[in-house]
């Protein structure tokens, strides 16, 4: 896939992948988003993201080499605890609504397709690192997120540092338990009533919180709806 001529337009591809949906998109240093791509998860049937994730890249790829931009590498969010260093799902990781990238070098396997440097990571703590460098969290000491969607997701950043926790755990909120006399879940997690068995599949439009200026210099939550920031919540 490679053949690229090098000019001194640069940009990075981007990829979300979700229980529902998987995005991509080309985006300058500066945070500016030039194309982007969107397509069904399984659009080619169940135990086909792999192979709709490598699509989406190849069409971001060509886009960008459309426009005489030099691409520089690919970040990858999964949705589920990920062990960075090998580029896979944690394999503590629990099932997830795309169950095959479990046990999947995925960044290995990008890497062969496009001989570009790939990092995969936690879907929301991409989010959360985003926001803490372009968005609704710059400026802020520490940051939280949660992310509802498919699943339940979460991401701290404290500082400069994003919150990894044992095993790429330390922002799953969605498995925090919030009721110990409830029903064990039916997810794989095993405990008992969890934030993420709490929430509707499709959960209502939350109300915005206030614009950009308005959110604390310090501390601050961002809730995010299926992947759309709809709240800002200032910590104290």
């Amino acid at each position: 896939m490679r053949e690229r001529a090098v000019t001194g337009k640069v940009a990075t591809i981007g990829v979300d992948v979700g229980g529902t949906s998987i995005s991509g998109g080309l985006v300058r240093d500066g945070g500016e988003v030039l194309a982007t791509v969107e397509t069904p998860t399984h659009v080619s049937g169940l135990g086909t993201a792999l192979k709709t994730l490598l699509a989406v890249i190849h069409d971001v790829y060509s886009q960008a080499r459309a426009q005489g931009w030099t691409v520089d590498g690919i970040g990858v969010g999964l949705p589920g605890p990920v062990d960075v260093d090998k580029g896979m799902m944690s394999a503590a990781s629990p099932q997830s609504h795309v169950p095959e990238f479990h046990g999947v070098p995925v960044a290995e396997q990008i890497q062969a397709l496009t001989e570009l440097p790939t990092v995969i990571d936690n879907d929301v703590n991409a989010l959360a690192l985003g926001e803490r460098a372009f968005g609704l969290g710059r400026g802020a000491a520490s940051l939280a997120v949660l992310a509802i969607g498919t699943e339940v997701g979460g991401a701290f950043v404290a500082g400069d540092v994003l919150v990894r926790g044992a095993h790429g755990f330390g922002g799953e909120l969605g498995h925090v338990p919030v009721n110990f006399d409830g029903q064990f879940s039916t997810r794989p997690s095993g405990v008992r009533t969890t934030v993420e068995a709490s929430v509707p599949s499709c959960p209502p439009k939350i109300p915005h919180g206030g614009s950009d200026s308005q959110r604390s210099p310090s501390q601050v939550t961002i809730v995010s709806t299926r992947k759309r920031l709809t709240r800002i919540i200032p910590t104290p």
